[in-house]
């Protein structure tokens, strides 16, 4: 017998584009597909499609889709909404993305007339094209070329990708939040917020992907009591998935450029430590996750090679109040070697993630 799930972010109808995620389940083996799907504009803007899979790794999956959360769909709405989103774009000349034509296979057996809702695609009537953040020039200048010679120059709208402070903003709204929670709720595997985002820097850089869902459950703990509101777990979620993304910028742009490499992120609050104690606290919490996650590391961490950035960052994790007392190593240049360090094992371990990612294998 074959039974199918579906799941969509939460708050999707607030806005044009959403991740959905679809299963078909038969016997043990699990076909998922995941789209972002653009029903104002785009149609099927990514998909990917993983088959003999398990419930184990849908959960997963669905987490790390959709970190702010989700909500469960029918699946014959689920086959609606995407369908209907492809033939949209298509109107318009865009074709769905390369994969889904792989991801689309568990759709199939579903009657998308069994969905008792209706659809409205475009925004308020028209195509409403959103510039996504890793839109290029070049795509966001042919997206709107077709629009443009389809519709007219007044056919359409056009929303562009603001970077600016809003994104900064958020990032040090999130950090407050999290900040705040770790004060009030210290975790075994990170006491304060420097802890904290050494580990967070740490699950970027080891070589096998770790799952946010694996990591967003470190703070639940025997210290910390079941969630008071709903909206509490939900601002702690969202912050994460804020300070994720951030703590994975900061080492992209590390790696990119050598001369700005700077990867130890700093909380206002951390200021009225001595600046030796937080290098130490985040290199502890970056080696944390050594002993958290040690599928993950492997063999990496004995690499002859690579001995030479660990030791850099062993150094400062066992100094200060560390159990081993040693004295805090010579400040000048500190986080000029603590990042060159971590930037480094990075730049080393990109390829295995890069082929993780490609091939769905998550720790």
């Amino acid at each position: 017998m074959t039974r199918y799930e579906a799941f969509v972010e939460n708050s999707w109808r607030e806005h044009g584009l959403a991740s959905v995620v679809v299963a078909r389940i038969k016997d043990t083996n699990v076909e998922i597909g995941c789209f972002m799907v653009d029903w104002w504009c785009l149609g099927v803007k990514d998909a990917a499609f993983f088959d003999e899979s398990t419930e184990t790794e849908l959960a997963e999956i669905v987490a790390e889709q959709m970190p702010t959360g989700n909500e469960r769909m029918h699946p014959a709405c689920a086959k609606k909404l995407i369908d209907g989103a492809v033939a949209y774009a298509e109107r318009f000349g865009f074709a769905p993305h390369r994969d889904f034509r792989k991801a689309r296979r568990v759709l199939s057996g579903l009657d998308a007339t069994a969905c008792p809702e209706t659809f409205e695609y475009g925004h308020e009537g028209r195509p409403c094209y959103v510039e996504g953040q890793h839109d290029t020039p070049e795509r966001v200048e042919k997206v709107l070329a077709l629009l443009e010679a389809r519709l007219g120059p007044a056919g359409f709208d056009f929303v562009e990708y603001d970077d600016g402070t809003e994104e900064e903003l958020d990032v040090g709204h999130a950090s407050d939040v999290l900040y705040d929670f770790i004060v009030a709720f210290p975790a075994p595997a990170f006491g304060t917020f420097s802890e904290f985002s050494g580990l967070t820097a740490s699950l970027h850089v080891c070589p096998k992907l770790i799952t946010f869902k694996q990591t967003l459950a470190l703070f639940l703990h025997p210290g910390h009591p079941e969630w008071t509101t709903k909206e509490e777990a939900q601002e702690v979620a969202e912050s994460f998935a804020v300070y994720w993304s951030h703590a994975g910028g900061l080492l992209a742009s590390a790696e990119a450029d050598e001369e700005e490499s700077y990867v130890v992120d700093l909380h206002e609050d951390d200021e009225t430590e001595p600046l030796p104690r937080i290098f130490s606290l985040w290199c502890r919490g970056f080696m944390r996750s050594f002993e958290l996650w040690p599928e993950a590391w492997s063999d990496a961490l004995e690499r002859p090679e690579l001995q030479p950035h660990f030791t850099v960052l062993r150094t400062w994790a066992e100094a200060g109040d560390a159990p081993s007392g040693k004295p805090y190593p010579p400040e000048d240049d500190a986080e000029d070697q603590i990042s060159a360090a971590v930037t480094a094992l990075y730049r080393s371990f990109q390829p295995e993630r890069e082929r993780g990612t490609k091939n769905g294998r998550q720790v």
